[in-house]
């Protein structure tokens, strides 16, 4: 019985997140984009980072642009990275 209420929950949950990507708007769905491969790649990651790495964002100042509306939305903040020994 508990594995059925556990099965149940989980579809629930699966509807409401499908339900969720198919009402999002163009701009919900590249920073859900940009959120995912940050993600993967361990959750820290520069401007030139996600130009490099993100197609979608490659044109200049674009990705700086991107990761500053994370910020200003609330789903990140900018950390200081001091340089190292080159700059």
């Amino acid at each position: 019985m508990r594995s059925g209420v556990v099965m149940a929950e989980w579809f629930t949950d699966e509807v409401r997140r499908v339900y969720a990507v198919l009402d999002e708007t163009d701009d919900e769905r590249e920073q859900r984009r940009l959120i995912e491969w940050i993600e993967r790649k361990g959750g820290s990651v520069t401007a030139r980072d996600v130009q490099q790495g993100c197609r979608w964002l490659r044109e200049s100042g674009v990705a700086e642009m991107a990761l500053n509306e994370l910020v200003k939305v609330g789903c990140g903040r900018w950390e200081p990275n001091p340089s190292g020994r080159r700059g």
